[in-house]
């Protein structure tokens, strides 16, 4: 059975793509707090200081996190002049998965949110938004409160193909 179309394409995209953010917002969002900085300065690695900085300044604009690859050149450039290095210093290969997946556990921690899994998590929103179902035929606006649903119990935020699987499913079922 295919899934119900949430989004249109282009949010779609939105919602899966790193944030683009202007040169303010970078000075914002990539700024560290003086404990996690101390921290992030005794990485060993150049590419682990960036990818830290990528990962956080990403998670604290959109509560999410990407992969290596979806990393933005233009902020990837900000940070590595901010480390006086050539952009091609920092390398998405040599930003291996289990630093990947240490950053990320440091970065829940600090701002004291769940990781989203699936067998814990999908039931729970199931169980949330079913009232809303019956009262909603937007799928948009279950997605919506979804993405607030999540964010108040400081939960990650999942992809979209979660997020589209539990409303096909929810939606279904209501019907």
């Amino acid at each position: 059975m295919p899934l119900i179309r949430v989004l249109s394409d282009k949010k779609r995209l939105a919602y899966e793509s790193a944030p683009l953010f202007s040169a303010q917002e970078r000075k914002h969002f990539f700024a560290l707090p003086i404990a996690l900085k101390k921290r992030v300065d005794t990485f060993p690695s150049t590419a682990n200081k960036v990818g830290f900085r990528l990962l956080f300044g990403y998670f604290l604009a959109t509560k999410q996190f990407y992969p290596a690859d979806a990393f933005h050149e233009k902020d990837i450039q900000y940070l590595c002049n901010q480390y006086n290095l050539l952009p091609f210093a920092f390398d998405v290969l040599a930003y291996k998965g289990s630093t990947y997946t240490r950053h990320r556990q440091l970065i829940l921690s600090h701002f004291a949110f769940q990781a989203y899994q699936a067998k814990v998590h999908h039931p729970l929103i199931e169980q949330a938004i079913k009232e809303q179902i019956y009262s909603w035929e937007a799928p948009e606006r279950i997605f919506d409160y979804i993405l607030e649903w999540l964010v108040f119990r400081r939960i990650e935020l999942p992809t979209y193909h979660n997020i589209q699987h539990i409303i096909t499913y929810a939606i279904r079922e209501r019907d």
